[in-house]
């Protein structure tokens, strides 16, 4: 791109930034918007998966979105999907709740609260 003069004013972190804010203020949109059609008050947000593993995307969503973020576990598609099988195969008999409450105590979390800095207001809309 800078060959061609094309943004040449952002180099690759903050082009880099500006996409992981991008990505953080549309997640906080969309749990706000799934809230809202639900009918739920939603108090906290639960990032699990890969993107769980980048604290600025994490502190970003909690910023944007002004609730607390619980990132963890990044293998959480893998460890339900295994604790499902096996309570459907009978390996395990217990209850949904229980295997939940085993893999919080299995697995290690990271809760980000938000933090309104003069730029989270801007994005939002809101002064300072």
């Amino acid at each position: 791109m800078r060959s061609r003069g094309v943004l040449s004013e952002l180099d690759r972190p903050e082009i880099t930034r500006t996409v992981i804010e991008c990505l953080a203020w549309m997640h906080a949109e969309k749990v706000r918007l799934a809230g809202e059609l639900s009918g739920s008050d939603v108090r906290i947000i639960h990032s699990v998966g890969g993107g769980s593993r980048n604290p600025v995307s994490c502190q970003l969503t909690s910023n944007f979105s002004g609730l607390p973020a619980i990132a963890g576990p990044a293998e959480a598609a893998a460890t339900g999907n295994v604790l499902v099988q096996a309570r459907a195969h009978r390996r395990q008999k217990e209850s949904i709740g229980s295997l939940r409450a085993k893999v919080r105590s299995t697995f290690s979390f990271i809760r980000y609260e938000p933090v309104v800095s003069p730029r989270v207001a801007a994005a939002q809309g809101r002064n300072l």
